[in-house]
């Protein structure tokens, strides 16, 4: 197999709800029609999700993400050939379930899991690009306390989403139970913290 240590996908987006590999020997493709491939895809409750894969015309694999991709989530994955009951081949990698923040969205997520959010900046009608000397600044509150704060650069960019890729650890998350508020602003060197999205509900599940 082909290795890919991250697959990003979009929560119940149907246009990443399929995963396509590449089955390879030494560089080359080889024929997996005799075969039976599984993808096992571990949440971070550790329940295993496993995914039976169908060979496509042109000798590829191809998976079916609708029940991997349900929560925003990472998920530690392992695609798996099987002939005559043996395991031919193992491919680790894993895949981040991805929403995209937009204005006015509430981020819901579980207590001491890891979580994943695209954040989008639109300057008129094109998406903005943070300059070398710009950063985001993710902060949550507790009334007036901060209790947690992430901050973004142009080296958190994901092109294929044209945004900023947030993630929190699941010690990051490790928060009561409850409703708390976050905002996103834009620091400039030179300037005053411009808002991107005001006050906004966090909401922490029981995981």
């Amino acid at each position: 197999m082909r290795p890919a240590q991250t697959v990003f996908a979009k929560q119940l987006d149907e246009n990443s709800r399929f995963l396509l590999a590449e089955p390879q020997l030494d560089g080359k493709k080889f024929d997996v029609r005799n075969c039976t491939a599984k993808l096992y895809a571990k949440r971070n409750d550790d329940t295993v999700i496993i995914v039976n894969g169908a060979v496509t015309d042109d000798g590829d694999i191809s998976f079916e993400l609708t029940d991997i991709i349900k929560y925003s989530e990472i998920l530690k994955c392992d695609v798996k050939l099987i002939y005559e009951n043996k395991v031919l081949s193992s491919c680790l990698f894993y895949i981040n379930v991805i929403q995209t923040v937009t204005l006015s969205n509430k981020i819901r997520l579980y207590q001491s899991m890891a979580y994943s959010d695209i954040i989008q900046l639109k300057d008129s009608n094109e998406y903005y690009q943070l300059s070398s000397t710009e950063k985001l600044i993710f902060t949550v509150k507790n009334g007036s306390d901060i209790i947690l704060q992430k901050e973004l650069t142009s080296s958190d960019y994901v092109e294929s989403e044209n945004g900023y890729l947030l993630t929190l650890s699941s010690a990051e998350t490790d928060i009561d139970v409850g409703t708390y508020f976050y905002n996103i602003v834009l620091q400039r060197v030179d300037g005053e913290p411009e808002p991107i999205i005001t006050k906004t509900e966090f909401i922490v599940k029981e995981g």
